[in-house]
């Protein structure tokens, strides 16, 4: 197949796309703006239009690696996934392997007597042709040409990623404790910091932000007699268990501790609790930001292959589940759109798609269970706290994503959740502010 390659002048506007022809073949590929000076340099060391990109064409290429089904090894390039007689052909970003399937590519199989095939093509002239030292963004992070185009780190068709890239934070830390003032006055002063993880790069732009912040604390409580039965009650939560005796309920160990208080102590400690379980209920509306998604996100696709084996699914369906999974995920985390409480119900409704069959023997609770248990996941990770109450929110929220789901159980406090106890304290949390 000749190589057509478009000749741009520096003046004009290159938009940074590979051409796909319906035959699968790379009619020609086109860089942005900030790319061009990056090319002229490789032309000025002997580096022709022509040979730059001999590795993305139908003649030399690509390499056919899979038919429908099977698993295609390709290190370091870009799969297209079709067939010559469609004229339509899918791609997505590889860098080891990929499964050749409709599902992953999120496209349609082909018709009975006909099969589609995956081809990689290597990005082996991308690393030869680096003379200006750019900065690459890891094939792992650059995504695939599905869905709404991303930004940054996950742009669509980004084949040598060379595109800017802008600077990103990671999240805030906790409120340290209180430090300075008075007792039981609001004098004292309490601090976050966060720290930038990825710099810029490729011409990207990083604003001037700040690293730390303070803020006008108290105490909590005083130093005195009150105080520290309230910070006794407190601790009594997490009471280790006898080696010998059976794991208390939650409901007993509250019980317990609220009965060595006095009704104004007692109120102190509850009030103390909804503050826990409405910060925990609040954290799943905010939005994660992306370092912090680079880092939940596959965690929740894996517990996510977990659940969707366990309730029946192929392996291939259960992958291709967790592939979309990521995939949605980071590009509304790149939109600043995604939630602790998007992805469990992202990861929960791809766990019922997922499933080819309910197992022998399997009921509704079951299956409950493990809708629960990935949606339950995603929320503690997704905000950061394991605690007895960042576990009773998950656990209330996701029984809610999956009655929404259809596996509404007709007692959900007597069925077994795997997030927590469902104590009045918590349902109100969500009764009240987030219905």
């Amino acid at each position: 197949m000749q190589i057509a390659v478009l000749l741009l002048s520096i003046a004009e506007a290159w938009a940074h796309s590979a051409e796909v022809q319906a035959d699968g073949g790379i009619s020609g590929a086109r860089l942005s703006l900030n790319e061009q000076a990056h090319l002229a340099s490789v032309r000025a060391h002997g580096a022709s239009e022509e040979e730059a990109f001999k590795d993305a064409t139908a003649a030399n290429g690509y390499i056919e690696c899979a038919s429908e089904g099977g698993n295609c090894s390709c290190a370091d390039g870009v799969v297209l996934y079709g067939r010559p007689t469609l004229g339509e052909w899918r791609e997505l970003r590889v860098d080891g392997s990929t499964l050749c399937t409709a599902t992953l590519f999120d496209t349609t199989p082909a018709p009975e007597g006909e099969t589609n095939v995956c081809r990689c093509y290597s990005l082996n002239w991308c690393n030869r042709n680096n003379v200006d030292a750019m900065v690459f963004d890891p094939s792992h992070r650059r995504r695939n040409a599905l869905g709404t185009p991303g930004k940054n780190l996950h742009q669509r068709r980004r084949w040598c990623g060379w595109g800017p890239r802008d600077c990103a934070w990671s999240s805030w830390s906790k409120w340290t404790d209180c430090q300075g003032g008075h007792e039981c006055a609001d004098s004292g002063t309490s601090e976050r910091t966060r720290q930038m993880e990825l710099e810029a790069a490729n011409g990207g732009i990083c604003k001037q932000e700040t690293s730390i912040e303070k803020t006008k604390c108290s105490w909590v409580g005083c130093k005195d007699e009150k105080a520290e039965k309230v910070d006794k009650a407190e601790k009594d939560e997490k009471v280790e268990k006898d080696e010998t005796s059976s794991e208390i309920p939650v409901e007993v160990e509250e019980k317990v501790s609220e009965a060595t208080l006095s009704s104004e102590e007692l109120a102190a400690a509850r009030q103390q609790k909804a503050a826990k379980l409405t910060a925990a209920a609040n954290a799943m509306n905010q939005s994660l930001a992306l370092p912090q998604a680079e880092k939940v996100v596959p965690d929740v696709g894996a517990s996510l292959v977990q659940a969707a084996l366990a309730g029946g699914a192929s392996e291939i369906a259960a992958a291709a589940a967790s592939a979309k999974l990521q995939a949605n995920a980071m590009v509304k985390a790149e939109l600043g759109q995604l939630t602790a409480l998007t992805l469990a119900q992202m990861g929960a409704s791809l766990l019922v798609e997922s499933r080819a069959q309910v197992p022998r023997g399997a009921t509704l609770k079951v299956l409950r269970e493990l809708v629960v248990a990935v949606a339950g996941h995603a929320i503690v990770e997704a905000i950061g706290d394991d605690s007895v109450a960042g576990s009773q929110v998950a656990g209330v929220q996701a029984g809610k994503i999956a009655d929404a789901l259809g596996l509404a159980l007709k007692d959900v406090r007597n069925s077994d959740q795997l997030f927590g106890n469902h104590t009045d304290d918590t349902i109100n949390i969500f009764s009240v502010q987030h219905p």
